[in-house]
This record gives structure tokens, C-alpha cells and sequence, in this order.
């Protein structure tokens, strides 16, 4: 037994001459199986009696009289009272609105098939817009600019009166759909599977037709531009094409699509087309596509923003993994090469080596004046540039691309920093050393013992901020690396205030005697000013400096009295923002693609000054209890210094200096 039903998904135009031989499962009953095929639509009759074709005919009349938008419903969504009602007709008599497109498709955040319609509405002299978008079965969403409607122009996402120049567009929008249908139920992820069908059968189908087996070949390409190591490729069979987009390309070659080259070739991108040695390098452009993707996709989740986006163009960055894997990849098999920074766009052929570059070094002692006095030294290293791997580097010479010994790069990285021109790393570096030794410092200064644990708790901090955040990027690959930092930062600081005021209150020289809530406080106070203090240095780097120490957060929606047309103290918001455009003063105008707006720095400080709060807080309550039951604690001793010996006022008096307890002996 057969159940012919009509799909109407078919009255789609480019779903209509679609799924051919499309069956459904069979059903089981208890009492035996029964099969039921759903029939599609343009499916070729299995019998051939009139009956038959009556039914289809039956089918087809009942597909065109199909209409999956209520245009009744959406009028009754849109409330239009009958005076509205009135002035609409008349503008449609008048021919002061007219319907220039009207088409369905899928929108941002929506799964469901939703229609669009765009006109014209004349007032007067002046022509405006007018723009619908519904749903099935009501208005998501309208926009007028005539007089009315630009009164409420701030309001118009949340205003729920239409106009009578909308429900003119509305009328028309029925006319235009009595005769034709827009669409049906099928939502955004059947459409996908239903194209994604269609692809792979025409591209299996083109596979098929005119591809051969292994007979294109991928060739990689090494440039050196702008100081950074660059890989490009070209295919083809025997002339080859420059890749405009590896992005576009990876997808083509998952999906075996054809892509067009030049003005008359036709390649197609399935796997078995490609020679055997092309293939690692389609594996290697595949890892750094997802790579890249993945990186901006973690931008987008922690709300960040980056000057180096993902790059969708032919040229791959060479760096870390991917250096060291085009090293293995290269073997005996040898690449072109061309260094575009040079004067003479130097071209060579890379093979891969194993040696260590020659390094000289020439130290001279700078003579000046009448008599030739000695005013310092002068540095001549002459050296090759090199290219950092994971755990190696490389460099280029007329050898090809050779690989350094881990020891000797071991012996010569400061140096390679420096003389390859990574001021920025070789300042980090000295900058960590020299805050390395400042613990050291102050203990022989101030005469004062550190703690093991608060001093080991500092020397990792500064690693953390210096050398893991800064040089290897720890700030931007993981979301939370800055406030951990700042809540450390707001403990250790309520640490260092409560010792300080501890040792004034133990110490005779002043006439100090505080409580211990009283110290608590001025602790909190001590570690929130230096946090402030941060902030303002972040600030004053960000606006003299142009850098991005205040890292920014992407918002969906904001509110201010800036947006107030009538310039007084109104908060006006907008919500739902899923774009922001930045236009130059040239005109120029840039999509920043970041999925919301951009806020400056604000959430950014407040949240870092709120986990400072948080830290000092912490310890403010440990520094307490310490204090009112001093020696029974452990914990925070760990984290105050102490006087390496009695304050003189003691040692004058008499008998010996002795030190104060350790951290680790009861006092």
C-alpha cells in the first residue's frame, strides 16, 4: 500500500526538482511490516494509470494553492486600527507606496524561514525607505522614514506602532503573494543538509567527469616579506595556479568542490586528483586553517580584540609548529625560496640542513675628543636572521633552510633577540632579571626577611605577568590569565601594606600603636591605591603610546544620554547590536566584523579594580586574625616580613640583638 502526500518543502524553486529517490524507512508493525513510501515530488510514477495521473495532478494543484506565510496573522500582529487602516488603502490608491522586492531567507539568531520586504514610500517631494521582515505569522521587525516615524527614530526597535505607509508596504506585499509562495516550514539547518546534498552530489558527479587521478600537483612557495617567514602555493596539472585564499581552497578540497583558475581552467579538489606528495602539504594547510579559525573564535568568546584577526588570504605566517613542521615536510624535496626585503629580491632553493650559523662579534673602544679619551665601547655582531620554531630556530643561508643545535641557541638567544631586532622581548627579558633581584634588594636595604613563600609567590608572579603574558602571549590565549594576575596582585599588595604597618606598630622608634581592625584597614587602602595607581599607567600608556594595556570588551548592547535627539538627560538604549562600522574622515568605512559594540577599556579597568577588591579583601581578614591571636597562625606569617634584628631603640638598652621569629617558628 502507498501514501502519496505532496512535500510541500518542493515549492521552493530550487528544492522543487530536487530530491529524487528519496524514500522513507519502512515501518514495522507488530502483526507484520508494512512499508510506506512518501513519494517527492517530479518523482518519476512507478505504474502508469489514469488514476495515477490524476493524483499528481491533484498534488500539483494543491502545491500551488500552498502559502506558508499568514499574511492575515502578520496584519493582526502589526495592530492596525482602522484609521491606519484607511490611510493605507489610500496611499495604495494613490500609488504613494510601491513594493520593490520581496524575497525569504534566514537571519542572524533565527532559525526559521523569515520574509523581507523592501519598498518605496513617496511624501511629497521626498522618497524614503520602507522595510518589513516577518515571520510566519507576525512582524519582527519594521522601518519608515517618513516624518512620523523619524520623531521616533531612537525607538524604532522597540515601538510597536506602524504607521500607515508600513501597512501600505504590507498591502502590497499581499497582492505580490496571492499568485506566488515564498517558502516553506524547512528551517536553517534543513536547508544546510539539503544543500550540502546537492553539493556533494554535483561535485562527486564533476569528480567523476573530469577529474584524474593524481594528476595535480600542490607546490609551496617560501617568501620572506616584511621580516616574517611566509608560505603560498600554487596547483594545477601543467601550468599551475596561484591559491588566491588557502581558507577557500582546504574547504574545497574537504568538500570536492571545482574552482575555477584563470580565465578558462576548471580544476576539481578532490583528494584522489592530488599527487602523493601534495597531499602532507593539503594535511599541513588544513591545521593552520583551523588553527587560525579556532584563535578567532576564542576572540570572539572572550569578548576581545585583536589587530591580527584571522587572515583569509594565499599566504600562511611561518612560525612555532609550523616552521618545524615545514622543515620535516621538506626533507629531500626541495622549495623556492625569494627574500622581498632584500634590494635585489634575492631567489634561492631551499633544502633541509643541519648546522650552526657563524656569529662575529667586534668590540671597539670609542676614542674622542683632542686626546683621544676613552668614552665607552662600540658593538659590531654580524649574524643571520633567525626564525623561531617550538623548540629550535632556523635561518636561511645559500645552504638552504637550516636548523640550530638547541644548546648553542641556548648560548646566543639574548644575543639573536637583540641583533635580529626584538627590542621589545630583549626589554621584557632585562626587565624581568632586574625585578627578579629586587627582593634581594630590599631585604639588605630595609633590613628585613622576606618569607620562602612570599618571596617564591613574587618571583612567580613576575614570570607570569612578564615572561608568560607579555612575550608568550598568555594574555590573549587564555580568558582569565589577566584576572588571576590582578587578584594575586591585590593580595600580595594588602600583604606588603599590612607588613608595613605591622613593623611600625612592633617597633619602638614610633609612638604607633594601631588595632587590629585598624591595620586591616589600612592594608585594603594600601593595596587598592596601588591598584588605581595601575590603572592610571594603563590609561596613560594606552592614550600616549597608542597601546592596548586596557584590553577592550565587545558589548550587545549599550545606553547613554549622548543618543538623546532632544539633548537633555534621557537614556536612550540600543539593544541587540550585532555589528559596528567605524567610518574615517577620508570617508572609508570598516566593518570591524567583532559581533557587537566595542567598548574602550571601561568593563575592562572595572573588573580588574574588582578582583584587586576581592584580594585585598582576603588577606585584610587573614592579617586580622593574625594579629588578634598572633603566634597561633601560620598561614599569614608565610606572607609578612619581619625585622632582621630588634629595632635599635631595643639594642641600646641592652643585651643582644636577637632576631624576630621565623615564619616557621611560633612567636
Amino acid at each position: 500500500m502507498q501514501k502519496r502526500r505532496p512535500a510541500t518543502g518542493a515549492g521552493r524553486k530550487d528544492a522543487a526538482n530536487a530530491v529524487e529517490d528519496v524514500k522513507s524507512a519502512a515501518e514495522s508493525r507488530e502483526d507484520g511490516q508494512t512499508e510506506q513510501e512518501y513519494i517527492v515530488l517530479n518523482r518519476q510514477e512507478e505504474e502508469d494509470t489514469p488514476e495515477a495521473g490524476k493524483r499528481s495532478l491533484a498534488d500539483y494543484a494543491e502545491l500551488g494553492r500552498y502559502q506558508y506565510f499568514d499574511m492575515a496573522a502578520i496584519r493582526k500582529s502589526m495592530r492596525l486600527d482602522e484609521e491606519v487602516t484607511q490611510k493605507a488603502e489610500a496611499l495604495c490608491r494613490e500609488d504613494k507606496v510601491s513594493l520593490q522586492d520581496v524575497q525569504s531567507g534566514y537571519a542572524q539568531g533565527r532559525s526559521e524561514l523569515v520574509g523581507e520586504a523592501v519598498g518605496e514610500g513617496r511624501e511629497g517631494k521626498a522618497v524614503f525607505p520602507v522595510h518589513i521582515l516577518f515571520n510566519r505569522d507576525s512582524a519582527l521587525y519594521a522601518e519608515c522614514q517618513c516624518a512620523e516615524c523619524r520623531k521616533h527614530y531612537y525607538s524604532m526597535y522597540y515601538r510597536r506602532e506602524y504607521c500607515a505607509y508600513l501597512g501600505a508596504l504590507l498591502q502590497r506585499v499581499e497582492e505580490d503573494l496571492r499568485d506566488k509562495n515564498l517558502g516553506d516550514a524547512t528551517d536553517w539547518r534543513g536547508m544546510q543538509l539539503i544543500r550540502a546534498f546537492y553539493e556533494s552530489h554535483a561535485n562527486t558527479v564533476m569528480s567523476d567527469a573530469i577529474g584524474k587521478a593524481e594528476s595535480m600537483t600542490l607546490v609551496p612557495r617560501v617568501v620572506l616579506k616584511n621580516g616574517e617567514l611566509k608560505v603560498s602555493f600554487k596547483v594545477g596539472e601543467k601550468k599551475l595556479f596561484v591559491v588566491k585564499d588557502l581558507f577557500e581552497f582546504y574547504t574545497n578540497v574537504q568538500e570536492s568542490k571545482t574552482a575555477s583558475y584563470g580565465s578558462s581552467t576548471s580544476l576539481n579538489h578532490s583528494i584522489s586528483n592530488f599527487t602523493e606528495k601534495s597531499r602532507p602539504w593539503i594535511d599541513f594547510i588544513g591545521r593552520i586553517v583551523k588553527e587560525e579559525l579556532n584563535f578567532e573564535r576564542r576572540m570572539i568568546e572572550a569578548n576581545s580584540y585583536s589587530r591580527r584577526a584571522a587572515s583569509k588570504d594565499g599566504e600562511l605566517a611561518l612560525s612555532g609548529w609550523r616552521l618545524d613542521e615545514l622543515y620535516g615536510l621538506l626533507g629531500e624535496n626541495p622549495l623556492e625560496y625569494e627574500d622581498r626585503d632584500s634590494d635585489t629580491k634575492w631567489k634561492t632553493t631551499l633544502y633541509a640542513k643541519e648546522q650552526n650559523p657563524k656569529i662575529s662579534m667586534t668590540i671597539r673602544k670609542n676614542d674622542l675628543g683632542r686626546h683621544r679619551e676613552f668614552h665607552g665601547i662600540s658593538v659590531d655582531c654580524r649574524m643571520p636572521r633567525l626564525f623561531y620554531g617550538v623548540g629550535t630556530a632556523y635561518y636561511i643561508c645559500e645552504a638552504g633552510l637550516c636548523r640550530l643545535d638547541p644548546e648553542f641557541l641556548q648560548k646566543i638567544r639574548i644575543m639573536a633577540q637583540f641583533f635580529n631586532g626584538d627590542f621589545e622581548s630583549v626589554f621584557l627579558c632585562g626587565l624581568t632579571l632586574i625585578l627578579f633581584l629586587l627582593p634581594t634588594v630590599f631585604e639588605r636595604a630595609l633590613m628585613v626577611d622576606l618569607p620562602n613563600t612570599l618571596e617564591i609567590v613574587i618571583m612567580l608572579f613576575i614570570f607570569a605577568a612578564e615572561i608568560l603574558g607579555e612575550i608568550s602571549s598568555f594574555y590573549t590565549t587564555f580568558k582569565h590569565w589577566d584576572t588571576i594576575l590582578h587578584t594575586l596582585n591585590g593580595f600580595l599588595c594588602a600583604a606588603i601594606g599590612f607588613a608595613l604597618v605591622d613593623m611600625l606598630n612592633r617597633t619602638e622608634r614610633f609612638s604607633l600603636s594601631l588595632s587590629p581592625v585598624f591595620m586591616s584597614i589600612v592594608a585594603f587602602c594600601f593595596s587598592m591605591t596601588i591598584g588605581v595607581l595601575w590603572e592610571f599607567f594603563e590609561c596613560g600608556m594606552d592614550q600616549l603610546m597608542m597601546l592596548d594595556m586596557q584590553k577592550d570588551t565587545v558589548v550587545n548592547s549599550i545606553s547613554s544620554v549622548m543618543l538623546d535627539p532632544s539633548g537633555r538627560n534621557n537614556r536612550v538604549a540600543i539593544e541587540n547590536i550585532v555589528e559596528t562600522i567605524v567610518i574615517t574622515a577620508d570617508g572609508q568605512q570598516i566593518p570591524l566584523g567583532l559581533g557587537g559594540y566595542l567598548d574602550i577599556g571601561i568593563l575592562d579597568t572595572m573588573k580588574d579594580l574588582f578582583v584587586n577588591f576581592i584580594g585585598a579583601v582576603v588577606f585584610s581578614f587573614i592579617g586580622y586574625f593574625y594579629v588578634k591571636g598572633r603566634g597561633k597562625g601560620g598561614f599569614a606569617r608565610r606572607f609578612i616580613p619581619r625585622f632582621q634584628h630588634k629595632p635599635a631603640a631595643q639594642q641600646q638598652g641592652g643585651g643582644q640583638a636577637q632576631p624576630e621569629p621565623s615564619p616557621e617558628q611560633p612567636e
